[in-house]
């Protein structure tokens, strides 16, 4: 099993700090249901920017008013709300979703 799976099925609200209510079980719920069906991981990646940038792939952009108000959002995305992350050497590396 994947450790790293529990993330996969948060909310994209969850991980960047936005404030949410109870809709955020709705997409737990269904990428659980989806995962379920076809027996694959929904938005199967190796760390949570790419993760996000998945999501970003196949759901559309986030609105810009989520990613202003969410506390976290610096840790993933750049200031023109692409992508991110850092490798071991502490290198950036942008990510930009697959379709």
């Amino acid at each position: 099993t994947n450790k790293l799976h529990h993330i996969f099925i948060r909310a994209p609200e969850v991980i960047i700090g936005h404030p949410y209510d109870s809709r955020i079980d709705i997409w737990s719920v269904g990428a659980v249901l989806a995962e379920l069906y076809t027996g694959y991981v929904l938005f199967q990646n190796d760390s949570v920017p790419t993760m996000l940038s998945r999501i970003s792939g196949i759901m559309g952009a986030f609105p810009a008013h989520v990613l202003k108000n969410g506390k976290d959002t610096g840790k993933y995305f750049t200031t023109s709300n692409i992508v991110y992350e850092r490798d071991e050497e502490g290198t950036f590396h942008l990510i930009f979703p697959k379709q």
